[in-house]
């Protein structure tokens, strides 16, 4: 008896992607007067996560995110407060939902795909991101690539996905507002669908990604137009 063929996947990114980090703008006013210094503090993470990637180093996404954090604030002749940690550890784990986001997963779904998250958080803390935004039920897989220790955009975060949902990276899509996210996927093999959230896909950025829209519903349009699930 032959085995079931699996369903095509689609993964999805979840800081920024799925969740909206500008839940985290009242605490950095709190701490440093302004909420520019949000964006400026993951912004500082990505860039420290993705060097370190670069030289072939590991440390968990949370650390990254206390280092960058530390040389940001020094840098500009400040001091973290002394329980910011802490408090921002639990304000990651109550990030709300972009709006759009259950239409585009139902969407995805009704149209014959599976549908995980793969995030560079550890898995405890996607997990308990999802449950409290209240997708966690509707999703096939959440997968962190702390497991391949090795964060996205590294090449071995992606095929450790595809090893442990049995995806053929031809059929497998990497939804992202994330360019660098996008690329990394792109570089395995995976297709790229990119939400501009925040800014349109650099037309300096080739390849291009098969799929850009503003909102994941409409991702999810464009991509079942695209790729149709055979029955």
């Amino acid at each position: 008896m032959s085995t079931p063929r699996l369903a095509p996947l689609v993964l999805l990114d979840v800081n920024e992607t799925l969740l909206d980090l500008a839940g985290l703008d009242p605490l950095f006013t709190e701490a440093f007067g302004s909420a520019e210094w949000r964006a400026a503090w993951f912004q500082a993470t990505l860039a420290l996560a993705m060097k370190n990637t670069d030289e072939g180093q590991y440390q968990t996404f949370p650390l990254t995110g206390r280092q960058a954090l530390a040389a940001l604030v020094q840098g500009q002749g400040r001091e973290v407060p002394r329980d910011f940690a802490e408090k921002l550890t639990a304000a990651m784990q109550t990030l709300p939902l972009h709006p759009d986001v259950p239409k585009g997963i139902q969407l995805l779904k009704e149209g014959g795909y599976r549908v995980g998250v793969l995030a560079n958080n550890p898995a405890a803390v996607v997990t308990a991101q999802l449950r409290h935004a209240g997708i966690l039920n509707s999703l096939d897989a959440v997968l962190s690539a702390d497991d391949a220790r090795q964060l996205k955009p590294g090449q071995r975060a992606y095929a450790y996905a595809l090893r442990e949902t049995g995806a053929e990276a031809a059929e497998t899509w990497m939804v992202a507002a994330h360019v660098w996210d996008i690329r990394g996927a792109m570089t395995v093999g995976l297709r790229g669908a990119y939400l501009s959230r925040q800014s349109a896909w650099p037309q300096s950025e080739q390849p291009a990604p098969q799929i850009s829209a503003a909102t994941l519903p409409e991702a999810a349009q464009k991509l079942l137009h695209l790729a149709p699930v055979q029955s």
